[in-house]
């Protein structure tokens, strides 16, 4: 599982040019670095054998003075549940449950993700995509080595069949990873989020980032998770809620082909 989203501007993922190195001749492929990364974090296997986590945590956008805390509960092959309550707003939902995607705002209440903000939270509810399944990239490629965050990382540029474009970030010492560069639709329109990884910490057999710092917009966001649970989560923390349900029902109404009409009504 994708360490998690939530919604710094950077150039775009195109213009990217990491600092050009003697040693970028002998740069490893964007497998074998992603391959290493894996094994540092436990393993293949490690990440196989679990069915569903939970991980609990704070969060923290000091410079707004919000904070509150995180739960993070992911399924297989692809649902997931992300609750942020913030004591001076309420509970931020989102949710996809392998079909559907949804948000529960207090601010803007209830709402279904479609089109490109559908597509994202698909892709990041992918349970196993720490292991960077061939099938789903058209192309996977190490793009040099730079700085990021502090740290010399190999760069890797990833682009999904649907065309998305990204930039992943690995530790060139211990092989791990220690961010990502993206672009996130929101309600807002299109953003551009680094995501830094860091305080690596084994909860069970794998090695999983404990915090995570976002930047967007001049906005910064901390995450910090206190612990990581296995196979604890029941198939009834996806259920679609109430208002949910009536918004689907309401799109597929909206959605239906016109009724046949009787041929023997067609005048003649």
């Amino acid at each position: 599982m994708r360490s998690i989203f939530l919604i710094v501007l950077l150039a775009a993922i195109s213009s990217f040019q990491p600092a050009a190195k003697a040693e970028d001749a002998k740069l490893p492929t964007a497998r074998e670095i992603i391959d290493r990364s894996i094994q540092e974090m436990g393993g293949r296997d490690a990440f196989l054998k679990h069915s569903s986590q939970t991980a609990k945590g704070k969060y923290n956008a000091g410079a707004q003075g919000i904070s509150g805390t995180i739960e993070l509960r992911a399924a297989k092959p692809n649902k997931l549940s992300l609750i942020v309550d913030l004591a001076a707003v309420g509970q931020i939902i989102t949710v996809y449950d392998g079909t559907n995607a949804w948000s529960i705002n207090p601010m803007t209440g209830a709402m279904l993700l479609e089109g490109k903000m559908f597509e994202q939270t698909a892709m990041q509810a992918e349970y196993d995509a720490m292991l960077h399944d061939d099938t789903k990239f058209k192309l996977m490629q190490t793009v040099g080595r730079t700085n990021f965050e502090g740290k010399e990382c190999f760069a890797v540029k990833l682009v999904r069949k649907n065309g998305d474009e990204s930039l992943e970030f690995y530790d060139v010492t211990n092989g791990l990873p220690r961010g990502t560069f993206a672009t996130q639709s929101s309600p807002f329109g299109t953003l551009a989020v680094v995501s830094v990884m860091d305080d690596y910490k084994k909860m069970g057999e794998i090695l999983f980032a404990t915090k995570m710092v976002q930047k967007m917009s001049g906005l910064e966001q901390t995450m910090i998770f206190e612990s990581v649970t296995f196979d604890d989560v029941p198939a009834s923390t996806f259920d679609v809620p109430k208002e949910i349900k009536t918004m689907l029902g309401q799109k597929k109404s909206t959605n239906a082909p016109p009724a046949a009409i009787p041929s023997g009504a067609i005048p003649k």
